[in-house]
Formats: C-alpha cells, structure tokens, sequence
C-alpha cells in the first residue's frame, strides 16, 4: 500500500497533529488502505477524520489527532 501523507503540529503544548492521508491513485481500495493506515498511524489515541463532502473523493482523507486536546477560544461571528 503506498500513501502520501503530509502531517503538522498544531498545538506546541501537547501532541494534536493534523494528518492529510493521499492514497495511492490506482488503489483498488483507497477507502480501506486509508483506513488501515488511520488506525495504524493513530494507534490509541483519539482522532477525527474528515471526508470529501460529495463522497467522490476515497483517496484523500483529513485527521486530526488527540482533537479534544485542542484549545478553543470564543470569537463573536
């Protein structure tokens, strides 16, 4: 399984990262090897994933991880 993946921290107080996930372009599943890859890569620590919001996307997939160590603040919209 070949994937790509480009990875940030975002928080310099604890381990939250944001994980961009590419399969590979001719993957008969790029649904499943992303998952496995998630899951491997995330090992037991919490995350939230993202997806193509019209379903037509498979081979990308957005995570971030350890999401409720993230510090929110309040902004009047």
């Amino acid at each position: 399984m070949k994937l790509k993946i480009f990875e940030k921290d975002l928080s310099d107080k604890n381990d939250v990262k944001l994980i961009v996930f590419i399969a590979d372009i001719n993957s008969d599943h790029p649904k499943n090897d992303i998952d496995r890859a998630i899951a491997k890569y995330t090992k037991d620590r919490g995350y939230i994933d993202f997806v193509d919001s019209h379903l037509d996307n498979p081979w990308i997939r957005v995570v971030i991880v350890d999401f409720n160590n993230l510090s929110f603040g309040e902004k009047d919209i």
